[in-house]
């Protein structure tokens, strides 16, 4: 093994045992090259140091919105300042970002979706992915839209067709296809000649290969007939 994601969203969250890991790495001498995912709040300059000489090479942030608003909305106690500084500070170590960043709030307006788009590209990660607001059965979102109800079940046939790819509506004031042309809109905002220049300068061989999987598998299922509806989206620009 010379590759582990530690899928964790706050792998930092207890940082003496992220320090005892790291630590625990070296004495053993182990070389491992990994990456993590984890909140804003939960790294420092001096963790970010142990993490990058124990291997760590990536860490993904959910940064969600670059909008204040949107933020406190969804209770994600974190501010935009804090988001800046982590980043900073991962920059700075040495470490990669996976920036993850969403759109489609509910009420959430064009201008609220610009802000985040004008984040993302001030943050610059090394990777980014934006997906859109999707109110997945269970989880609070879900109920507070009262997508448990008897109007909204698979029988009604309004959930059956709504998720991470397809919409049938939009949560936001924003209409469902105008949706898809803001998150290209901000794919290639943050997509730029220096992002890919920071993608393959700063990539392994072992980034590279996995990544090539990577698109290989999304091939493979793309054009498999149980997923004939996403091609019919992307033909219509909708993805």
């Amino acid at each position: 093994v010379r590759e582990i994601y530690f899928k964790d969203n706050l792998f930092t969250l207890d940082k003496n045992w992220v320090r005892d890991f790291c630590e625990g790495l070296r004495q053993r001498g182990v070389k491992l090259s990994w990456s993590c995912g984890t909140g804003v709040k939960y790294v420092t300059p001096e963790l970010l140091a142990v993490m990058k000489k124990a291997g760590c090479h990536t860490i993904n942030y959910g940064f969600e919105s670059g909008s204040q608003k949107i933020l406190d909305e969804m209770d994600k106690n974190v501010t935009v300042e804090q988001s800046l500084k982590a980043a900073e500070m991962t920059k700075k170590a040495g470490i990669h970002i996976f920036g993850f960043f969403m759109l489609g709030f509910p009420n959430e307006t064009r201008e609220q979706m610009e802000e985040t788009i004008n984040f993302a590209v001030k943050i610059a990660p090394y990777q980014v992915m934006f997906a859109l607001v999707t109110p997945f059965p269970g989880t609070r979102l879900w109920y507070s839209l009262g997508l448990d109800t008897a109007a909204h079940d698979e029988k009604g046939g309004a959930w059956k067709n709504y998720n991470w790819y397809h919409r049938i509506t939009s949560l936001s004031p924003v209409k469902p296809e105008e949706l898809f042309e803001i998150k290209k809109k901000a794919l290639w905002a943050v997509r730029n000649r220096g992002y890919w220049t920071r993608y393959v300068a700063g990539a392994t061989l072992m980034m590279l290969i996995r990544q090539s999987w990577r698109i290989l598998w999304t091939f493979m299922i793309y054009m498999s007939p149980k997923y004939r509806w996403v091609r019919k989206d992307v033909s219509q620009g909708a993805l």
